[in-house]
């Protein structure tokens, strides 16, 4: 337990981790009770904890229908949805996140990350809802503000300050992430096109912004979807706070996309390389033309 301002303070983790226990110490005086002593420890939720069998008996029937539900098959991955490369290259996977939320909000541009700091993705095959909320674990919900094209490029130059140093090793660009910056910060935009220079300087890396193939002005508005923790300009994307918000949406988005893929039956894994993660390159200046010989003259006749 910590104390803020004097307020005792205490925070359990989260998924049931562990229990928080707090003991408080009052003295009653007359109608009046203060509070003189405040203790908190954190209690394990694991194994080493015997089950209650009267808890157990109450919470069997809400706690099957629960695992029913996470194993309930929602649609069919007509091949696979990798996602180990999802911060080095456009995934179907994140894809499908964004254009769910596109669909939903018929916003113009859609913003997402991969919110699991290591994610495998999608075998071909049934997609459950349980493989739903691992990819999608958090609860947010969708929001939609609008955007000019300065704010734009800032949140993209925001996600791509992830990348922290790049070499060269056997011919192949080795990026190493920036140490510290949570993985899920990195954001992927869709329905604009752009290129990523991990090689240039932070805040100058963002290449080729364009907007059905016209590049992005700094005074383009845009409407902008995003989840509801990105919104608030969480993450170190300041860009975000305070911009004018357009609509908002009650459903987290990990449900909206439980209910896309119970409609859709199958899924296609199709990714349309909207950005890609490529250092600046040029053509090698063109070498000087070889001048081609002069024919001799042709003898005079007699």
């Amino acid at each position: 337990m910590t104390r803020v301002h004097g307020v005792p303070v205490m925070q359990p983790g989260r998924w049931g981790e562990v229990l928080a226990r707090v003991d408080l110490v009052v003295e009653r005086t007359g109608s009046r009770s203060t509070v003189v002593e405040a203790t908190g420890a954190l209690l394990p939720s694991d194994a080493s904890v015997a089950i209650d069998p009267e808890i157990a008996a109450i919470a069997k029937g809400p706690h099957e229908r629960a695992l029913a539900y996470l194993n309930e098959p929602l649609a069919t991955a007509s091949g696979p949805f990798p996602g180990g490369r999802a911060r080095l290259e456009d995934t179907a996977l994140l894809d499908l996140v964004n254009e769910t939320q596109l669909a939903v909000t018929g916003a113009e541009l859609s913003l997402t990350s991969l919110l699991p700091f290591r994610f495998d993705g999608w075998e071909a095959g049934p997609v459950t809802v349980r493989q739903v909320y691992a990819l999608y674990p958090y609860e947010n919900q969708l929001v939609v503000v609008e955007v000019d094209g300065a704010r734009l490029k800032s949140v993209l130059e925001q996600a791509a300050s992830y990348y922290g140093t790049t070499e060269w090793r056997d011919g192949r660009l080795v990026v190493t992430p920036l140490a510290g910056m949570t993985p899920y910060n990195f954001d992927v935009l869709q329905g604009a096109s752009y290129r990523i220079d991990p090689t240039g300087p932070v805040g100058s890396r963002v290449k080729e912004l364009r907007f059905k193939g016209r590049d992005v002005k700094e005074s383009d508005l845009f409407s902008l979807a995003v989840n509801s923790y990105r919104a608030q300009g969480s993450g170190g994307y300041t860009a975000l706070k305070g911009t004018k918000v357009l609509r908002t949406y009650n459903d987290e988005v990990r449900e909206l996309l439980v209910e896309r893929l119970r409609k859709a039956g199958t899924i296609q894994p199709v990714t349309d390389r909207n950005w890609v993660l490529a250092p600046e390159t040029v053509w090698a200046p063109a070498p000087l033309p070889v001048p081609a010989p002069v024919p001799a003259a042709p003898a005079a006749s007699r």
